[in-house]
């Protein structure tokens, strides 16, 4: 098979992301100055142009938010952003700026399906077949390399490029206006325009972010009073009071401690090895400063503890005292700095799986409102590649309470919303109570946290619709809720942590997150010590558990503000202040534990002759109460419960059995519920029952394999049968006469086979020199031969990839000519009407061509040079890499389209390119569903 290449840009749609429109007025700005001054970036207030040949610029709309003027008179609201200066000065212009260039994953809405499904995704099938193109990637490091920026990081992942330069040479490249904002008492320099990029660029793009850096995460921190613990009830807690709280400490004397578990921690900078160190002896902690890595992700001087990198250290690596830390410092709370932490981390975790980085917790968060619609689906992307590989992410739901500001931790000032990154549907929320304990260290009353100092954030996004798993009682509305569970914030029953070789107390979400982390550790030990994987995404695992024992349902209180009218309260079930509850750690461990390992039935996909039994089986873990199996007939979209009769039998057990299969069952599938104690429920992987007759396998021509399943033996040996040999025999063809005709693609030739099994070399060198030499018989000359065909007068067509030639033998003279010969790139599959015309795969080319019996070549159908999918009429259809076709008696013709896993149709009415019925859009046929098709290469009518 020649190599495929992969060719232009691809457009990508999530419907689960709504993205509302950003605008921003720059004539009120523009009035504001005057004509001919800087306008924000130093420059005069003319547009600055890209090269032409770049193509016309396009704004990136979403990589900014507005900002308004500050009012000429009257007061100024510091929590909100305004402009306050429009010329900056010369030290404004020359100051250097990080920014990051976001490119759209490929088959995004597919790819965040499996993960939700619980899917674990290899990283090289990330890399082929949802992260951008690395052509795309590649024009995006040029074009900024061309500009002058300076290229700070390059994501193993491609989702961006990471960049620095001058505010005045990133406004004069990007055509963006720049002035100084004011918001919460400091100024910045940031952008008041969208940034724009040539517009052959702008398609794979999802915008630029960093270039307002008056828009960034907050940490959610709040410190109090220092308080005497006596470890018996009182605050400020230490983890063992927390662990025995939340039912966590009975793993302990299980030897559960998060060992062979690492949790990573993102922040801006490094906690103090002498504090973690008294921490651990204050809290009777057996831990070690050797089991606490120190990541710097980015080059500079780290800004000095502050306490929030201290409390996510000392108490993750508490709770969890066999666990490691990796503290992942990115020297500001920058969202492009972020963003180089999270590309950082994937990477470790895999290129480095014997790391075990099963759980993140970012204890930062910034509301939805705030944020760009670029950066929200930038992020979105990073936490789906993440949990694809099998990273649980927690992130605190604030301390602003359901109206939370920009200020500092606990600010109530902002509208009703919810903080990124708990809203992502990748990551689980972690939000805030009011715990106090009985003199055992026991829970006497938990509420969700609201005083004085701030409330547990929650409510509802604005970015994210709800993701399928986020269901059950209090569960409402179309859009993601937050948080998704709960536990300890309250700085008035707060922790205790060392800072700056002091006891301090804090609290905040900043506690939670971590807290839930060091728990998950637990859960993926008990997990790993059974022989399963690490969770990944939480969500679909403990929505199902709901009212059980997994969590207590915190049904008091409330995060309303006085912004809020009155929302959220706790109630029953699942509530916007609450999530689904406090997690009750050793009960969640064992539920996890059994139910998670109910992944597969067996077999997957059986197949079977008509008349014969079925049989299919699961093997669950732990001790089901119930089973039940469910049938989606082919065509359907519709599960429903089987119950037993003359066709099916063990409908309620561990074994469904399917009796005297037909015909018509063919494509149906089958899953089985299984149902534990808490009325908890898992559901297997589908089987697909394939129903056929038995086709008889023989070899026709060539040596066979020995022993069987070893390759056969490759050469260019003429014979009867197995005397004959091939090398990589790629293309067949068949003729009136029952003779086979193959492009045998090593060998640089075309072979024939007779129905006895004759095999001959007619056409081509018969020692294997390949050539492009026109002739007649052995005297004409081919370069790895891909594809054949013949017409109804036994005339052969052949794709010759290696020339790029389309060649044409004469089947009454033996002479090989050439057809066509202009503007082919790899030319695999070829077919032929009743007409004499010629359809041709050119791969290369991303198109399928036509060359009429004259030797006329137009493109049929797709964009020459541009990879895709998309059906349409003529060149508004896209492939990837097509490599084989067919053509009926009608002139439809069919193609193979190896790099989108479809099989498509080209109608002969109207010319509009479907996708063939038989297949999945891009979807990989491994999962055994009915129609699936994975990388198709080969196409042929009867």
């Amino acid at each position: 098979m020649p190599s495929i290449r992969h060719l232009g840009f691809r457009r990508w749609l999530v419907p689960s992301l709504l993205i509302p429109a950003l605008l921003i007025s720059l004539s009120e700005l523009r009035a504001a100055s005057p004509a001919g001054t800087a306008l924000g970036n130093g420059v005069a207030n003319t547009a600055t142009t890209l090269p032409s040949s770049a193509g016309a610029p396009v704004a990136l709309q979403g990589s900014v938010k507005p900002v308004e003027a500050a009012p000429q008179n009257g007061p100024i609201d510091s929590h909100k952003p305004l402009v306050t200066r429009t010329a900056l000065q010369a030290s404004e212009t020359a100051a250097l700026m990080d920014f990051e260039v976001a490119l759209k994953m490929r088959n995004f809405p597919e790819l965040q399906a499996r993960v939700a499904r619980g899917e674990r995704i290899s990283p090289a099938e990330i890399a082929a077949r949802y992260a951008p193109l690395r052509t795309d990637y590649q024009a995006v490091v040029n074009w900024l390399a061309s500009a002058g920026f300076t290229i700070t990081r390059q994501d193993q992942g491609r989702l961006a490029v990471f960049g620095r330069g001058k505010v005045s040479q990133i406004g004069s490249v990007l055509n963006v206006q720049f002035a100084r904002v004011s918001l919460e008492g400091a100024e910045y320099t940031s952008a008041v325009s969208a940034p724009s990029v040539p517009a052959a660029l702008a398609p794979p793009l999802l915008g630029i972010n960093g270039l307002q850096p008056h828009i960034h995460p907050h940490k959610h921190l709040i410190k109090q009073q220092v308080q005497p613990n006596g470890t018996n009830g009182s605050a400020p807690y230490i983890p063992s009071q927390i662990a025995q709280a939340y039912n966590a400490s009975g793993l302990y004397s299980s030897n559960i401690t998060g060992s062979g578990q690492t949790i990573a921690i993102v922040i801006d900078t490094f906690p103090l090895k002498s504090d973690l160190e008294a921490f651990w002896q204050s809290a009777s902690v057996n831990q070690s400063i050797g089991n606490i890595d120190f990541i710097p992700v980015v080059k500079g001087k780290l800004p000095s503890p502050s306490g929030e990198e201290t409390l996510d250290t000392e108490w993750s690596s508490s709770i969890a005292p066999g666990v490691k830390v990796r503290v992942y410092a990115t020297k500001s709370l920058s969202d492009t700095l972020l963003d180089e932490a999270y590309a950082q981390i994937y990477s470790d975790v895999t290129n480095n799986p014997g790391l075990n980085i099963n759980q993140m917790s970012m204890s930062y968060g910034g509301g939805e409102t705030y944020t760009t619609s670029s950066q929200v689906r930038t992020d979105d992307q990073y936490f789906t590649e993440l949990a694809a590989a099998g990273v649980t992410i927690f992130a605190s739901s604030g301390d602003g309470g359901s109206t939370p500001g920009s200020g500092t931790a606990g600010d109530e000032t902002g509208p009703l919303q919810v903080e990124n990154p708990a809203s992502d549907p990748n990551v689980t929320g972690v939000g805030g109570t009011t715990l106090t304990l009985n003199t055992n260290n026991t829970e006497s009353s938990e509420v969700v946290w609201n005083s004085s100092s701030g409330a547990g954030g929650g409510g509802v996004s604005i970015y994210f619709s709800k993701p399928s798993w986020q269901a059950g009682t209090g569960v409402s509305g179309s859009m993601r809720e937050v948080p998704d569970i709960t536990a300890s914030a309250d700085p008035n029953y707060g922790a205790m942590i060392y800072l700056n070789g002091a006891s301090e107390t804090v609290g905040g979400t900043s506690w939670s997150s971590p807290t839930c982390a060091g728990f998950c550790a637990l859960l993926n030990q008990s997990r790993a010590n059974a022989g399963l994987s690490s969770i990944g995404l939480l969500g679909p695992q403990i929505y199902p558990l709901i009212g059980s024992g997994n969590f207590r349902d915190i049904t008091s209180g409330n995060n309303a503000t006085s912004n809020s009218s009155g929302l959220y309260s706790a109630t029953v079930g699942y509530d916007e202040a609450s999530g689904i509850g406090a997690p009750l750690v050793q009960t969640l461990a064992q539920s996890v534990t059994a139910t998670s390992a109910l992944v597969t039935v067996q077999p997957a996909i059986q197949t079977i002759v008509p008349g014969q039994n079925a049989t299919l089986t699961v093997s669950p873990n732990g001790s089901p109460v119930s089973y039940q199996w469910q049938l989606l007939p082919i065509g359907s979209s519709s599960w429903s419960n089987l119950s037993n009769n003359t066709t099916y039998s063990g409908t309620a057990t561990a074994t469904l059995t399917v009796t005297a299969v037909t015909a018509a069952m063919s494509g149906d599938q089958f899953q089985c519920v299984v149902t534990y104690t808490g009325n908890q429920a898992a559901t297997s992987a589908a089987s697909v029952l394939i129903v056929d007759s038995p086709l008889v396998i023989s070899t026709l021509a060539g040596t066979a394999p020995t022993p069987v399943g070893t390759a056969g033996t490759a050469g260019l040996a003429n014979g009867v049968g197995p005397a004959a040999e091939f090398a990589y025999p790629s293309g067949i063809a068949l003729d009136s006469f029952g003779n086979l005709y193959i492009a045998d693609y090593n060998n640089n030739v075309i072979r024939e086979v007779t129905p006895g099994g004759n095999v001959t070399t007619p056409y081509g060198s018969t020692v294997g020199t390949s050539g492009s030499n026109n002739g007649v018989g052995n005297g004409a000359l081919f370069d790895t031969p891909n594809g054949v065909a013949a017409d109804s007068l036994n005339n052969l067509y052949v794709a010759d990839t290696g020339n790029n030639l389309i060649r044409m033998i004469t089947a009454s003279t033996g002479t090989v000519s050439t057809l066509a010969s202009s503007g082919f790139s790899s030319p695999n599959g070829v077919a032929v009407d009743s007409s004499g015309n010629v359809y041709v795969a050119d791969t290369g080319n991303e198109v399928i061509k036509k060359v009429t019996a004259s030797g006329t070549v137009s493109i049929l159908a797709g964009q020459s040079g541009t990879t895709g999918y998309a059906n349409g009429a003529g060149t508004t259809a896209l492939f990837s890499s097509p490599l084989s076709v067919a053509v009926d008696g009608s002139g439809n013709v069919y193609v193979a389209d190896y790099g989108n896993n479809v099989v498509r149709k080209i109608t002969s009415a109207g010319r509009e390119y479907v996708r063939w019925t038989g297949g999945n859009c891009r979807s990989c046929g491994r999962t055994g569903g009915p129609g699936g098709v994975q990388c198709p290469d080969g196409c042929g009518c009867g």
